[in-house]
């Protein structure tokens, strides 16, 4: 049996693509681990038809993390915007779950690949966590939200959230005016938050349209000081 053969033989290549797609959604990643992500990946090299699928279905790339792995920080860091782009391009026009992770200088290229890719009009949820490199705790005095270094502060962008419908806010920086502006007045779809104990007695004073829109309110006893992989602990409803 030649190759060619052996190929025409193999299950992989016999299934319906509609089949095959129903199995490998099953793989479709639901959080930001990136261990999901990284299953996808070794899925779309498994043969020439899964890849071709996985690499076309947008969803399977939807989960976007803003931040280099430990491996691309450490020893790969030139890889990591050509990564990036590739899964945004990945995604077309769907919309996107984004984490982001805000502590110190960002990569020079992140936001020319976000305001090219990823428009803030095409995400659909944001876990944003972001903390004080000085080690200074925020104070909670009236609008000193509006100091704040940029290097752990959400940059300057164009557009409107006008698909988010949910929302992470953890850490212990304050909270920039421009982003503060944005989220209550162009994230009208906002339907869910989950809020840092740091940031949810500042709400009524500085985020007061997005209360009244919000179905479904949580406050997470800790912030990112200890990493967001450990996610947030549901105190209140």
């Amino acid at each position: 049996m030649d190759s060619s053969e052996a190929v025409s033989t193999d299950p992989l290549y016999v299934l319906p693509t509609e089949l095959s797609l129903k199995i490998l959604e099953e793989f479709i990643p639901r959080s930001h681990n990136r261990r999901e992500l990284a299953l996808v990946v070794n899925l779309s090299s498994v043969c020439r038809n899964w890849r071709r699928i996985i690499t076309n279905t947008a969803g399977f790339w939807t989960h976007v993390s803003l931040n280099p792995s430990g491996i691309e920080k450490k020893y790969r860091q030139e890889r990591y915007p050509a990564c990036l782009e590739r899964q945004l391009q990945r995604t077309g026009t769907a919309l996107l779950d984004i984490s982001w992770y805000i502590c110190g200088e960002m990569h020079p290229e992140l936001m020319r690949i976000l305001r090219v890719h990823a428009p803030l009009e095409r995400w659909r949820s944001l876990s944003l966590y972001q903390v004080v490199t000085t080690g200074v705790p925020m104070r909670v005095v009236s609008d000193i939200y509006v100091q704040v270094s940029t290097a752990c502060c959400f940059p300057l962008m164009e557009g409107a959230l006008s698909n988010l419908v949910e929302i992470k806010l953890e850490g212990d920086a304050p909270l920039c005016n421009h982003f503060v502006d944005l989220l209550d007045h162009t994230a009208l779809q906002l339907q869910q938050a989950t809020i840092g104990r740091t940031y949810s007695t500042l709400l009524p004073d500085i985020l007061p349209n997005t209360l009244r829109r919000l179905r479904l309110l949580a406050v997470t006893r800790y912030g990112c000081r200890y990493g967001p992989r450990f996610g947030p602990r549901k105190v209140a409803v």
